[in-house]
């Protein structure tokens, strides 16, 4: 009789045991790292290296691991071996790039921005009102793990909630063991946070030992060359002039910490040995912080950091490492001597203590950096469901992290949408390419991002912040006295202006844009009084809580909350006082000057141009009050009109100032500002558009070498027109685009 073929009714191809016991294809299936095998679960308990009492070579049982996720952990743990699966990967993860370093033509180091900040943001699903991103900096030594932990991270986030795939980083390679994989900085998004109002990204960074050689990485080492970049382009390294600073490790070192410390909500350090933090990871992760911390004011918030013990063994006695809270104790615990016995952090602590701060262990020094520590432990491969477990746990303290650093810059009042986040970044690429020793400062550029109103309440808070450039030591109180009188003269005259009646009467119209200047001018541009040998402090209250007091270099010199006797609750009256007893004055000195006219324009228009003098005059000039945005002749029109002195008027202060040439020109001879030192021997001509005239804008379209066309088309008709009038004349802008 010939023997049957056929497999037992209960046989299960996938399941490596098939016992009596196994439940078939329909049942999970499970990994087990020490029997390398797929198990289902009715032969899983059956198998002899599972049965109780039995452990594995690292003494803790069998590991039961879901396949499916053993198959992907185990891809990203063992990433393809050729040479030109490596190089499409890579060629594909040039699209990732946020910053990094190249050269130009003339072989000058440049700070490249690759955009995928702003493609990220644009092609974020969420579309239900601003969006709030975070960033995430992974830092640490070459081959330290840090792009296996995003891929890791991203991976997870995919499975748990059946995401699609979203880009990720190249894994380092065995074939390439001993070089560094990732180049530059290159950002993905989280998947789980991506479709919401915050959505988190991951700044995947190389190496803080970066040495002279080329990381795999590098957009030089590629066969296809990064497509046209979707940012800023390429900008020049201005301080680097020495060999030294145009050297890869120098720029590496000192320009990419100043730019992801100084915007990072999160710092992921990644730590290989942990038997090596107190001696390298720990100096390495506070040089880190030190280089950055004082290269920026009123930043609102320090990043909070997690510290990932990457590869880390898997001990049976020491289960609960694998706890957060404890793996951060005990790490702390391991290297509180060091305090003591390290001549580098004694020099820190002593430091600090100068300044105030109390570092009575290394975890005080650590949060001179950062907001919050914690650790988590990663173990090394093999133990896939811990892994598993543990990568949980990282996106769990990242998350943590960013709440706490949102709710931080909200309580500041400086938290910035997508947009005016861009606009943060691409100042520090301009700021930081061009001086790497002048401090970053977060409230000069909101000032510019965040324009102050056009209106009256906005127009006194620019000419008080004004005068404070003029004078950083001038005390609040004495610029609103100084500004009380000129402002009730504004307020007369545009009384005046507009046939309102009398100033006092109206007084209750201007008081919300009287308190806006005061409340505003306190909040944000008034800077903390405290001032030692060492320095004053430049940091204003909103931006005062992370860093204490720090100077206008950026130098911390010393502790303690923001101080000054000028704040609004205690200046608001006063300043009320003072408007009310100057506009009584202004209307009884124009009772006196009051004649038959017609129209009181002339004598409040003396008036004020009495107290606008005299105003200038406590300043020696008003030749440095000049402004695009604001009239500083009468506050409160919009200026459009240049003098050649550089001063822009409004048009009722030029009709005011000026004589009339004919229905649409006026002459002024002198600037109405600082007539004693602006004379003009032919005048100044200004020209006035006709009412119903619109805006003449001509716009110049890019097209690359096809551009020629439209400036030879210009210069034709130029031709025609002849040289008596140029082609500009014709139009109030002109503006190109590329």
């Amino acid at each position: 009789m010939a023997t049957s073929t056929a497999q037992p009714q209960h046989y299960n191809q996938d399941c490596g045991f098939n016992f009596q016991s196994c439940t078939g294809s329909s049942a999970g299936l499970w990994w087990c790292v020490d029997c390398s095998t797929r198990i289902c679960d009715g032969c899983w308990p059956v198998v002899p290296g599972h049965r109780d009492g039995a452990t594995a070579r690292d003494g803790q049982p069998h590991e039961k691991t879901d396949s499916r996720r053993h198959d992907r952990l185990r891809e990203i743990l063992n990433p393809p071996v050729t040479e030109d699966e490596l190089e499409r990967l890579h060629a594909a993860d040039l699209e990732t790039t946020w910053f990094g370093i190249s050269k130009n033509r003339s072989h000058q180091p440049c700070l490249l921005d690759g955009g995928i900040y702003n493609s990220l943001v644009a092609q974020c699903p969420f579309h239900d009102g601003p969006k709030y991103p975070q960033l995430v900096s992974f830092i640490g030594q070459t081959n330290a793990g840090k792009s296996t932990l995003i891929k890791m991270l991203i991976d997870h986030a995919e499975t748990q909630s059946n995401l699609a795939s979203y880009a990720s980083p190249v894994v380092g390679s065995s074939i390439h063991s001993r070089a560094p994989t990732s180049a530059d900085v290159h950002l993905y998004a989280d998947p789980r946070t991506y479709p919401s109002s915050r959505p988190q990204f991951y700044a995947d960074a190389e190496g803080l030992d970066a040495g002279e050689e080329i990381p795999i990485g590098a957009p030089s080492r590629r066969k296809s060359k990064l497509h046209r970049t979707r940012g800023g382009g390429k900008r020049i390294l201005e301080w680097a002039r020495s060999a030294e600073q145009r050297e890869r490790p120098y720029i590496v070192l000192e320009l990419y910490p100043r730019l992801l410390y100084t915007f990072s909500d999160v710092v992921v350090f990644v730590l290989r040995n942990e038997k090596t933090f107190e001696k390298t990871g720990l100096v390495r992760l506070i040089e880190w912080g030190a280089a950055s911390l004082e290269t920026s004011v009123n930043q609102p918030t320090l990043p909070q950091l997690v510290i990932v013990v990457n590869a880390a063994t898997v001990n049976v006695a020491t289960q609960q490492e694998w706890d957060v809270d404890y793996a951060t104790e005990n790490l702390l615990r391991s290297v509180r001597p060091s305090l003591q016995k390290k001549t580098y952090f004694k020099n820190l602590a002593q430091s600090w203590s100068s300044k105030g701060w109390r570092i009575d262990s290394i975890d005080d020094l650590i949060r001179c950096y950062y907001s919050s520590f914690s650790v988590v432990r990663i173990p090394a491969e093999g133990r896939y469901t811990l892994l598993d477990r543990q990568i949980g746990a990282l996106g769990h303290a990242i998350n943590t992290c960013c709440k706490e650093s949102f709710n931080a810059k909200r309580r500041a009042n400086m938290l910035s949408n997508s947009d005016e986040l861009s606009i943060f970044l691409h100042s520090a690429f301009d700021h930081f390419t061009r001086d790497l020793q002048t401090p970053f400062n977060f409230i000069e550029i909101s000032r510019r991002n965040n324009p102050i109103p056009q209106n009256f309440g906005g127009h006194i808070l620019q000419l008080a912040i004004s005068l404070h450039k003029q004078d950083p030591e001038e005390d609040g109180k004495e610029i609103f006295h100084m500004l009380s009188c000129f402002v009730a003269s504004s307020v007369l005259l545009d009384c005046v202006r507009h046939r309102k009646g009398l100033p006092y009467d109206h007084i209750t119209d201007y008081d919300d844009y009287f308190h806006y200047a005061l409340q505003e001018y306190c909040k944000y541009y008034s800077p903390c009084t405290f001032a030692n040998d060492r320095g004053r402090c430049v940091n204003t209250r909103s931006a005062h809580e992370s860093k204490g007091h720090q100077d206008q270099r950026g130098r911390i010199i010393a502790s303690g909350s923001y101080q000054s006797d000028f704040t609004y609750d205690g200046y608001c009256d006063i300043w009320a006082e003072n408007l009310d007893r100057d506009i009584v004055s202004c209307q009884r000195k124009l009772g006196e000057l009051r004649d038959q006219a017609v129209s009181d324009e002339n004598p409040a228009l003396r008036l004020h141009k009495t107290a606008m003098d005299r105003f200038y005059r406590a300043f020696d000039t008003a030749k440095d009050f000049q402004s695009h945005t604001v009239c500083f002749s009468c506050l409160m029109g919009i200026p459009q009109h240049s003098l050649p002195c550089g001063h822009v008027l409004c048009t009722p202060c030029v009709k005011d100032y000026g004589r009339s040439l004919n229905s649409s020109e006026y002459i002024l001879d002198r600037c109405p500002l600082h007539s004693d030192d602006s004379s003009w021997r032919d005048g100044c001509v200004i020209r006035f558009k006709p009412d119903l005239a619109g805006v003449r804008v001509l716009c110049l379209d890019g097209g690359g070498i096809r551009s020629i066309v439209e400036l030879e088309v210009l210069r034709a008709i130029q031709k025609v027109v002849g040289d008596g009038i140029p082609i500009r004349a014709f139009f109030d802008l002109i503006v190109g685009t590329r």
